[in-house]
């Protein structure tokens, strides 16, 4: 995991660089350790967070880690969430979630954000769409219960979801975000037209995936799997039918491996990825015809079908599909 220290200002957890002195000011002034989660929360997600966790519970002075979340849902089976879930809850580090401007928690993650405490959404974000509760209701609760039955099978905004009790705050900024936490430290500053106020002292350090676990992570993403599969399984054809090894060749086994551990993390039908793996042999056979013929038909079929019903409990991917 690669942390890179910076100070919260208005525009915290956007990759601000680092002041000289950041290291004896966390000592002075206490650290959040920030973290950016984007995509379906899968098992590379978990492990991230969870390291990340661990390191601010070891560390001195760290006093609260922030998830500044866009996710869309899970991508880990049940157990493996609630195991999670209960890891957050129970750390001896404060641990809360932002939901920044355009972004957005559905399913398991607003699950995550209902439960965690100091908590907060900014203004054009939307939370819901949670339906069966995963999370057990010892100890969490029904968070469904009420007017909060909604978010069951929509989205709400942040203000929604601040009057529903969802989210303790409404905040416009990450930077507001920490301001409101506990521990963090604060002071009054004016702003460009001398208005008073209050911006966080508390340094932070923003942490992200590494190169090749963020690969993985995005390898993942429904879109970006099924397009892999395709390009690869379409190289794969073209390799087959020329002289040698070639780019061609290394490129779609390439993509294609980078597909099947996407498409081993989703929640994949495993007859749909056999009916696609037959139609790219259907299609074989008419590239070495030289013409479309009947098996491209059939292929044609095979790959509609396969491709719709691929996912099973999360969004379509439609522009990927088209």
């Amino acid at each position: 995991m690669r942390a890179v220290p910076v100070v919260l200002l208005v525009a915290a957890l956007t990759g601000l660089a680092p002041e000289a002195s950041a290291a004896d000011r966390c000592v002075e002034d206490g650290c959040v350790r920030a973290l950016q989660i984007s995509g379906l929360i899968d098992p590379i997600v978990v492990s991230f967070v969870d390291q990340a966790v661990s390191e601010a519970e070891a560390t001195p002075g760290m006093v609260g880690v922030v998830l500044q979340l866009d996710s869309e849902g899970l991508a880990i089976d049940d157990a493996d969430f609630v195991r999670f879930a209960h890891r957050l809850a129970a750390s001896a580090v404060p641990v809360s979630i932002w939901v920044g401007t355009g972004s957005e928690a559905l399913g398991g993650a607003a699950e995550l954000v209902s439960i965690l405490p100091d908590s907060s959404m900014s203004p054009g974000s939307e939370i819901g769409e949670i339906g069966t509760q995963v999370l057990p209701q010892v100890p969490y609760g029904d968070l469904l219960d009420g007017d909060r039955y909604v978010m069951r099978d929509a989205t709400v905004s942040a203000e929604r979801a601040k009057a529903l009790g969802v989210v303790s705050r409404r905040t416009l900024s990450a930077g507001d975000h920490l301001v409101g936490l506990p521990g963090v430290k604060t002071k009054q500053v004016k702003d460009d037209k001398g208005r008073p106020k209050v911006e966080p002292v508390t340094v932070a350090v923003v942490g992200k995936l590494d190169l090749w676990p963020q690969m993985l992570h995005t390898a993942a993403s429904p879109s970006v799997a099924y397009l892999m599969f395709t390009v690869g399984i379409g190289l794969l054809i073209f390799e087959f039918f020329t002289a040698g090894i070639g780019v061609a060749g290394v490129v779609g086994a390439g993509t294609f491996v980078l597909a099947g551990y996407g498409f081993g993390v989703l929640p994949v039908r495993e007859w749909a990825v056999g009916l696609l793996m037959a139609a790219g042999l259907a299609f074989a056979i008419d590239v070495q015809a030289g013409v479309p013929r009947f098996w491209t038909a059939v292929g044609s079929g095979m790959w509609l079908v396969g491709s719709f019903w691929l996912f099973d409990g999360i969004s379509r991917p439609w522009l990927a599909l088209v």
